[in-house]
């Protein structure tokens, strides 16, 4: 298996690809296409460049495939609301794809705006192979669509927010966490406080990995709690993401716990 890089061009508007065959059109194939990626999308208050990639069975000294990628409304539809491709189309008025990227804008109101766009997205990957190698979809060409789907994840941050306090502590006493997740609103341009369950994480001075101490309920104005203290290191809140939202840590903060005074 091998795998090829497209150039991916977005636009707010719909994008209508008429170099493909209509999937009524397409002569049985003997290339398939096994996978496309990437399977998620970060996406914070700006639009994010994105880089797409293919893989089929048959990119080989016998075929010299190309493809589009798109992000249709139904399997075999020509207009998505982003587009990529591997060649330059040598008809009139139609993108070229030089780059191998696609600007994936969501930011704002409208048919492919806002935070309705978040969870999955379907996406297609259609492959033909250019026979006489004039980068155009030939009549007798092998064509194949993977119909499958990517997610775009709203980004999260804690900002400034996380703190331990007070500090230090002695042994046993005890320690108040707070700190508050906020995630991006692709109406407003913003970021917003939102209720969600949270990881309290530890990690001790010599560790190299953080484990959780408790789950903690953010209910949209703080994620609070308190702990006792027990041994120096550094504590974290961490969200670990849904099918809307991307995963996020909060900035540690150390604690040094002294021991427990005598007597």
């Amino acid at each position: 298996m091998r795998t090829r890089l497209l150039t991916a061009l977005c636009a707010a508007a719909a994008l209508s690809f008429p170099f493909l065959a209509p999937a009524t059109a397409q002569a049985e194939t003997d290339c398939s296409v096994v996978d496309a990626s990437p399977q998620q999308v970060v996406i914070g208050l700006k639009p994010v460049i994105v880089q797409f990639d293919v893989a089929t069975d048959c990119d080989d000294e016998d075929h010299q495939m190309k493809w589009v990628v798109s992000g249709a409304a139904s399997p075999g539809s020509q207009v998505g609301w982003f587009g990529a491709c591997t060649y330059t189309y040598l008809g009139s008025d139609t993108p070229t794809c030089p780059n191998g990227r696609a600007r994936l804008d969501v930011i704002g109101t409208g048919t492919f705006k806002g935070k309705k766009m978040a969870g999955p997205q379907s996406l297609y990957a259609t492959a033909f192979d250019d026979l006489n190698s004039n980068l155009l979809d030939d009549d007798d060409t092998r064509t194949d669509t993977l119909a499958t789907s990517f997610s775009l994840l709203r980004r999260t941050t804690w900002g400034t927010t996380f703190n331990a306090s007070p500090e230090p502590r002695r042994k046993g006493q005890n320690l108040n966490i707070t700190g508050q997740i906020s995630r991006a609103n692709w109406d407003t341009g913003k970021y917003e406080k939102f209720g969600v369950y949270v990881k309290l994480q530890f990690r001790g001075e010599n560790e190299e990995s953080y484990h959780s101490v408790r789950t903690v309920w953010d209910n949209g104005a703080s994620a609070s709690t308190t702990i006792k203290a027990v041994r120096s290191g550094y504590l974290r809140y961490y969200f670990p993401g849904d099918a809307l939202h991307a995963p996020s840590a909060s900035r540690a903060d150390y604690v040094k716990v002294l021991p427990k005074k005598k007597g």
